[in-house]
């Protein structure tokens, strides 16, 4: 609040925290125009959370330290856009595959401009589902949703397979 800054960025685990104490205190942060979210999964009850008690949206950032900015969520749509220009997304199903729009995939990508120590082909262990032409007008490819890592994945014995939302957004729950 002393600060009244026009943008947040944070872990969503950090924001669920203070979506609590906000909710709690009654507080706002006056001039909040977007949060945005880096490093973690983000779940539709956080979303909805973001929304009700800071009257804003989450805007997320997909990136990995080995690549830096990987995809941007788009205000108009709600879907990823790839940084093509500088990063190739591949999204792969379980025979290595392209996965068609609509498609949950495991992700692989390649930087094209570290020419020191390029990363081809590089196998992030998430999984996003393809995203179609966005509404917006730009023409960058587009993930749907990013799914989240495969150490976090649920293979149930119908085959189908899950990642849940475990963890960081019932902790507070747990010790406050």
């Amino acid at each position: 609040r002393h600060h009244a800054p026009g943008y947040l960025l944070t872990y969503p685990s950090n924001l669920a925290a203070l979506l609590a104490h906000v909710a709690r205190s009654g507080e706002r942060i006056p001039g909040l125009r977007a949060v945005l979210t880096v490093g973690e999964t983000v779940g539709p009850i956080l979303r909805a959370a973001c929304r009700a008690t800071l009257g804003v949206a989450i805007e997320d950032v997909y990136s990995s330290q080995e690549l830096g900015y990987i995809a941007l969520q788009c205000p108009v749509s709600g879907e990823y856009h790839v940084m093509a220009e500088s990063v190739l997304v591949e999204v792969l199903d379980a025979a290595g595959n392209p996965c068609a729009a609509g498609e949950t995939g495991r992700l692989v990508v390649s930087s094209l401009h570290n020419f020191a120590t390029p990363l081809i082909r590089y196998e992030l262990r998430d999984f996003a589902t393809v995203g179609t032409p966005c509404a917006c007008g730009r023409t960058l490819p587009t993930l749907a949703r990013i799914v989240g890592r495969e150490r976090n994945m649920v293979r149930l014995p119908d085959g189908t397979t899950h990642w849940p939302l475990v963890g960081f957004h019932r902790f507070r729950e747990i010790a406050p």
